[in-house]
């Protein structure tokens, strides 16, 4: 007797992996510390890719230690979804000494240059920030600003998120300039410079928090002015009249923060200017848009007139997808040339429209 199959509908699972959507910039890594042993030895020295808070102790064992603590909650900030905000898509995470010097921190950065990575947190707070007593130059903030520069030059653009130790910025209003011509080193690349902490988290969690919301957010989604849904308390809060302490932050590239409703619990961003002098939509889209840029398949390829014609194709289609697709900006003007037998240069011209930062109203009342 022939075998009978019944109407029936099978479902297989299979493992699957998130994909984030075009547009998107949510690859984070760090320089974290993730326990030691009690000689000081770091207990793992390799540089390591998670998708989640649990692969974080699959890789470092939980410690009895509080710095472990404020690194897991940082992991963990780092991965959690907030309403339409996935958060990280990828954390590579650097392990660091408990206390690191400049020396040990020049050499975590240089480990990090061959990764690939959309935005570098840096948890533990910059302190050595100049003083009156002490005008020295912030060694750690060169560090960084050297960094971005050489990334930046390889085209391989990334935003870092950091936090300034707060003593430094409103005890006076002395260290406030000092704090101001601290970051005016920088050129590009500063995504966030945090002084404030939220919902009674320490420094580190927050600048985990807020990359967070960067890293889920579309590269051409400006935070200006806008609530950011996880935040519900500021550990301190600025005014931002003329020469306030807040508006010489803001105009210095320091992320403020401020309460848009307190009955609601509604906190956000002043204004996310960066120390470039850009909203940090149009710096992130320009940063992503220029990796997308990169055309290393033609490597090694032959300089003839055919392969820059497929070059050119290649530029092409990408300006088509950024501008009429994705929208992330108005226009791109670019322009392909052989410059020696060995070299082909790409000029590329962003064209991004401005954010509206004043709307002026005109009222006028008629008795009739």
């Amino acid at each position: 007797m022939p075998t009978i199959v019944m109407p029936s509908v099978n479902v297989t699972r299979n493992k699957t992996v998130a994909q984030p959507p075009t547009g998107m910039a949510g690859a984070v890594a760090t320089i974290l510390y993730c326990g030691e042993f009690s000689g000081g030895t770091q207990i793992k020295d390799e540089i390591v890719a998670i998708t989640n808070v649990n692969q974080f102790q699959e890789h470092f064992p939980a410690l009895e230690d509080e710095d472990y603590k404020t690194s897991y909650n940082v992991v963990q900030k780092v991965f959690e979804q907030h309403d339409d905000n996935l958060g990280a898509t990828e954390l590579i995470i650097l392990p660091c000494k408990k206390d690191y010097t400049s020396t040990d921190f020049a050499g975590y950065l240089d480990r990090l240059e061959p990764e690939t990575f959309d935005i570098l947190m840096i948890p533990t707070p910059i302190e050595d920030l100049p003083t009156e007593e002490e005008g020295e130059a912030s060694v750690f903030l060169g560090l960084i600003k050297t960094w971005l520069d050489n990334r930046f030059k390889s085209q391989a653009g990334v935003g870092v998120v950091f936090g300034l130790a707060p003593t430094y910025d409103e005890t006076t209003s002395t260290n406030v300039d000092l704090l101001v011509e601290a970051m005016s080193i920088f050129q590009e690349g500063v995504y966030g410079a945090l002084t404030q902490s939220f919902n009674g988290l320490t420094l580190n969690e927050s600048v985990a928090l807020y990359t967070n919301h960067l890293a889920g957010l579309n590269v051409s989604a400006s935070t200006t002015n806008k609530v950011i849904p996880a935040i519900t308390k500021l550990s301190k809060e600025y005014t931002y009249g003329a020469d306030s302490v807040g508006a010489k932050l803001v105009s210095a590239g320091v992320t403020c923060f401020k309460c848009f409703n307190r009955s609601n619990k509604e906190y956000g961003v002043v204004r996310a200017y960066t120390p470039a002098g850009y909203d940090i939509s149009i710096e992130r889209s320009a940063d992503y848009m220029t990796k997308q840029f990169q055309l290393n398949d033609f490597l090694g390829e032959s300089s003839r007139s055919s392969t820059l014609d497929a070059i050119a194709g290649e530029v092409n289609s990408r300006i088509y997808n950024f501008v009429n697709n994705l929208a992330i900006c108005d226009d791109i003007e670019a322009t392909v040339n052989k410059i020696e037998a060995n070299t082909i240069e790409i000029g590329l011209k962003y064209y991004f429209s401005g954010r509206i930062i004043t709307i002026n109203l005109i009222v006028e009342n008629v008795e009739v």
